[in-house]
């Protein structure tokens, strides 16, 4: 008599049902996002690795991946396919011109200019939309609406999520610009909306999801 298979973490599910969905979170830190590429560089390695495949890139492997912050701008790069190498280089090369301290910084003047983060990102990602199909994967970023105070927004590329019409239409230069507007950082960043006019958004650091791990478990 045959035993059942075994479900450990190696093979959570039995044969013939669908695997779990894979997610990747990644929070955010500044200047110390260079520390999750670090994990994540690794991460991509053991994956090769164990397929065999060394050209298999974290695009490929999960299902979902998502950042809050300066996470939100590692996530991107992620889900377009970009290799962890590329995104490594490509943030050291912006750090240092984003994170750049303006004369007079302080309480009430944030204190780095958002300028320099805003030609990086049309640099890189110029025009491109939530809803466009150069992402390789699920896309998901953690902002928080200032003006009226709701606790968070979960913007993301599922075409089956509830305000897809609208939020496939968002920029995503402009999403992740508003999710990395820390408050004496960056200034707010404005965003249309397809209800009630444009909304004031900030840093989603300031929502209870600075780890978006339980905020992407919710949108997956």
């Amino acid at each position: 008599m045959s035993e059942e298979p075994r479900i450990t973490a190696q093979n959570p599910t039995t044969p013939g049902s669908p695997r779990p969905k894979r997610i990747l979170a990644i929070d955010g830190g500044g200047v110390r996002g260079i520390v999750a590429i670090g994990f994540l560089e690794r991460m991509e390695a053991a994956l090769q690795d164990a397929t065999g495949n060394q050209q298999l890139l974290l695009a490929d492997h999960f299902d979902l991946i998502g950042g809050t912050s300066v996470g939100s701008m590692i996530a991107t790069m992620l889900a377009l396919g970009r290799p962890t190498d590329r995104v490594a280089a490509t943030f050291k090369e912006v750090a240092p011109k984003i994170f750049r301290r303006q004369i007079g910084e302080g309480i009430f003047v944030p204190q780095f200019s958002a300028r320099d983060l805003e030609q990086v990102l049309l640099r890189e990602l110029g025009d491109m939309r939530l809803d466009d199909p150069k992402l390789r994967t699920g896309l998901a970023i953690i902002i928080k609406r200032l003006d009226t105070g709701s606790p968070w927004w979960i913007m993301t590329n599922n075409p089956g999520g509830k305000f897809w019409e609208s939020d496939g239409q968002q920029t995503i230069a402009d999403l992740i610009r508003a999710s990395t507007a820390a408050p004496t950082v960056f200034e707010p960043k404005e965003l249309p909306l397809a209800v009630g006019g444009p909304g004031l958004f900030v840093d989603g650091g300031l929502t209870p999801f600075n780890n978006p791990s339980l905020a992407l478990l919710m949108a997956a």
